[in-house]
């Protein structure tokens, strides 16, 4: 909770960024593609939390760039974010959640007109289906890594220490 997470790259994992429980956050530049389930999995109470300037592309459960499951995730805020390659915005809570500013959207892929809608009554109003938004292309902004030869490297090194 209270954390602001900047210039992440979660790629090659299960889920890319799982939140449960976690509130009042913000999350700027991240880039979430190429996990085996979701780019982004809000879950539990999950509240109040900001996403922008973030590219999530190619994760493949069910084609899902993020998921907002049940528990009630509410009042997260979602705007001038890259949604690409992905089939949908999927889940039981997405009631409550915002997908625009007043006067900024998110890029959609898959976008035909305004409003954007990602399930009935749910809707970007500001959507957009070419790069007119302001957010950078991050992944050229910091290297990527491989999370599991991180987590193998960490292993080997703490077996040598104890």
């Amino acid at each position: 909770n209270l954390n602001n997470f900047t210039n992440i790259v979660a790629k090659n994992n299960v889920e890319g960024i799982y939140l449960w429980g976690s509130s009042n956050n913000n999350f700027n530049t991240i880039l979430a593609t190429n996990n085996s389930d979701e780019g982004l999995f809000f879950q539990s109470t999950s509240q109040n939390n900001n996403i922008t300037g973030s590219d999530l592309r190619n994760n493949t459960l069910y084609n899902v760039g993020f998921l907002i499951d049940s528990g009630s995730p509410s009042n997260n805020l979602f705007y001038s974010n890259y949604f690409y390659s992905n089939t949908s915005i999927n889940g039981n809570g997405l009631t409550g959640n915002h997908f625009n500013t007043s006067s900024q959207g998110n890029y959609w892929d898959e976008w035909t007109s305004n409003p954007y809608c990602i399930s009935v009554g749910i809707c970007d109003y500001f959507g957009a289906s070419s790069v007119v938004l302001t957010t950078p292309n991050i992944s050229s902004l910091f290297p990527t890594y491989n999370l599991n030869s991180i987590i193998i490297s960490l292993v080997i090194i703490l077996m040598f220490l104890f």
